[in-house]
């Protein structure tokens, strides 16, 4: 587990892109309108909430100790309000940088998206503590590591994402790893391409585990979609032609519609679809294939 000492007089300093108040961070009404100036006013122990909204601009370089949270619609008094689902907080690169350098904090409810880097599109982490949480990584390019890309990092956790569209012009079209072992649980890794190797993960000098997640319909050119030189123990998963390890399946996982970026698995028990619950007429074998100790994944739209 990782941990950071907050301090007594920890802060929450507010982001909204669309706010017109004084524009100090104190709440609200009187939000930042930028991430990064949010951050760089920050203390160690702080957070930053930021609210439903597109926010672009400079790369955002992150600070120890300081958590950021996406999700929020703009009103809520408690973190525990935000639902990260309903109100998109969408970093984008716009194709021209990346969007997120990471540092020991948690990152968590944020949609990365747009992200072009020889290293990183979306997220480069060299020799940090990040925890990332209940976030969408989405088209984003580069030459190694188009989602993310952990270099010499420690103790990374990342839990509830999905990571989707990405391309690489060499390896690690998802996530790539040098000389690190990420924890992965039960995340989404889907339609990732990569010109030579690992187009779902790469791994250098590297000994990630995976899960409960979906690994599924990412494209290498050379090497395996999942291609790690060290170990990789990955169990309770879903793995396209399969993965040796405890519980891991590698069955259809029955996206209720891939094609329209709908990555909830089809169930009979019914499911959740643009506000309503509907019932499908099969459901998907990752249901209850994972590990009850660990939180189960049951899919994303966005």
């Amino acid at each position: 587990m990782i941990t950071w000492g907050g301090l007594a007089s920890a802060a929450v300093r507010y982001v909204d892109a669309d706010a017109v108040g004084a524009g100090d961070g104190s709440s609200w009404g009187n939000a930042y309108t930028s991430v990064q100036t949010a951050i760089d006013a920050a203390v160690d122990g702080d957070e930053i909430w930021v609210a439903a909204g597109i926010y672009v601009g400079a790369t955002l370089t992150m600070k120890d100790g300081v958590d950021m949270y996406g999700g929020f619609a703009g009103t809520e008094t408690a973190r525990g309000q935000r639902d990260w689902f309903a109100n998109p907080t969408i970093l984008d690169g716009q194709n021209a940088r990346r969007v997120v350098d990471a540092a020991s904090a948690r990152f968590d409810g944020f949609r990365v998206t747009g992200g072009s880097a020889t290293e990183g599109g979306g997220m480069f982490s060299a020799g940090r503590s990040v925890i990332i949480a209940n976030c969408v990584f989405h088209h984003n390019g580069a030459t190694w590591g188009g989602g993310i890309h952990f270099d010499c990092s420690h103790d990374v956790e990342i839990s509830n994402c999905l990571f989707h569209d990405h391309n690489v012009s060499n390896s690690g079209g998802a996530i790539y790893m040098y000389n690190c072992s990420p924890r992965i649980v039960s995340c989404t890794i889907v339609d990732n391409t990569a010109a030579v190797g690992g187009a779902a993960v790469f791994g250098a000098t590297a000994s990630p585990v995976l899960k409960n997640c979906i690994v599924w319909s990412n494209s290498s050119s050379i090497y395996a979609p999942i291609y790690v030189t060290g170990t990789a123990t990955i169990s309770y998963s879903c793995v396209e032609d399969g993965y040796v390890g405890t519980g891991n399946i590698a069955s259809d996982p029955l996206f209720a519609d891939m094609s329209n970026d709908d990555f909830h698995l089809k169930s009979q028990n019914r499911r959740w679809f643009s506000g309503g619950w509907v019932s499908d007429t099969v459901t998907s074998s990752c249901i209850d294939a994972g590990d009850q100790f660990s939180f189960q994944f049951i899919g994303f739209n966005y």
